[in-house]
């Protein structure tokens, strides 16, 4: 497909649903957008600040946070099909970059992706890890009611979905797309019901829930 089709067609996937995958678009398309056009398209939009990249088991999800900067974004060079690459299971990739991300000695950023990590009670998280590390020391210190940790970490922190849910909402929410940390063992209990912690976090959000976490709560984040 040619590359501005492409990009139209993706564009209209992050308007209907906000946040999709690579495959997802490529599957949606019948396999006529190639995966380096997927990811060639996305990393401009990352580029201008319309899209947003997070992580989660090992699968990268798009989310639309700009639509207005999908007006301006320039279209990526062509692709033809001699460029594809070969697919790589998602377990190994994830352990690729487990490896490098283990080579690191100092926490970096890089563009299309923040590879920041942080020390919390002597372990180290990325962005997701650590908001769910907090919330659960959070919630075995205080034994707070779900009224009063949404008090605390507000919903507008994390828009659309918020930051925190009953793990009801959370698992309807994660349809068909992962928002929360909804397994069994990371769900986390509030003196009233448990939880599901959101795992859509970029650098600003994380910077807030950071900033509660040092101020209100005392907590030593590095």
């Amino acid at each position: 497909m040619k590359t501005e089709k492409a990009r139209e067609v993706i564009i209209q996937a992050l308007k209907e649903k906000t946040t999709v995958t690579a495959h997802e678009i490529n599957t949606a398309s019948k396999g006529s957008i190639i995966f380096v056009q997927i990811y060639a398209v996305m990393n401009a939009f990352i580029k201008d600040g319309a899209v947003q990249m997070n992580e989660s088991e090992g699968k990268k999800h798009y989310t639309l946070v700009d639509a207005e900067k999908l007006k301006d974004n320039v279209e990526p060079a062509p692709v033809t099909k001699t460029e594809q690459p070969k697919e790589i299971p998602e377990n190994e990739e994830k352990e690729k970059k487990e490896e490098k991300a283990e080579k690191v000695t100092k926490p970096k950023k890089k563009a299309g992706r923040d590879m920041t990590t942080y020390q919390f009670n002597g372990n180290t998280y990325n962005k997701g890890r650590l908001a769910h590390a907090v919330i659960t020391q959070y919630a075995k210190e205080k034994k707070p009611s779900l009224k009063t940790a949404l008090e605390l970490f507000k919903d507008e922190i994390v828009p659309p979905y918020g930051l925190i849910k009953e793990i009801k909402e959370a698992r309807k929410l994660s349809k068909p797309y992962q928002r929360f940390f909804i397994k069994p063992e990371e769900e986390i209990k509030l003196r009233d019901c448990a939880i599901g912690v959101s795992n859509q976090w970029t650098p600003d959000r994380i910077e807030a829930l950071i900033t509660i976490a040092r101020k209100q709560l005392g907590y030593k984040i590095k």
